[in-house]
This record gives structure tokens, C-alpha cells and sequence, in this order.
């Protein structure tokens, strides 16, 4: 996994169906704030609603015989 350089957070994430089945995150150096985590669980929700998608795509994609 990338790590970002311009903050010292991490906030991995897994989710199924629309639900997160686990959350975890450290903040390393200074402590973040209630509106920084709810920036990075909104961006979060974005990304696994588009791999979501694009995983669906993929999966329901045929081949032409």
C-alpha cells in the first residue's frame, strides 16, 4: 500500500456490500481532527463505491464468441 507523504495518517479500510467490516487508524506525529476523519472516511466511502463498480463491470463483462 502507497503511503501518503504529505500526512502521517493511516486509515486502511475493508468493506462488503455497502458495509465496513473493519476500520483502523493511527496518526503518527500530530493527532488529526473529527472533521479531517470524516474528510477521509467520505473519500474513502468514494473509492470503495468506485472499485465496487468497476469490479462489477468487470465481472459481468463478456467476451463476443
Amino acid at each position: 500500500m502507497a503511503e501518503n507523504t504529505r500526512f502521517n495518517w493511516r486509515l486502511p479500510m475493508r468493506a462488503s456490500g455497502g458495509e465496513l467490516i473493519e476500520i483502523q487508524g493511527t496518526a503518527e506525529g500530530h493527532p488529526f481532527t473529527f472533521a479531517e476523519l470524516e474528510q477521509m472516511l467520505a473519500l474513502a466511502r468514494t473509492g470503495i463505491e468506485s472499485l465496487f463498480a468497476i469490479q462489477t463491470a468487470a465481472l459481468s463483462f463478456q467476451r463476443p464468441d
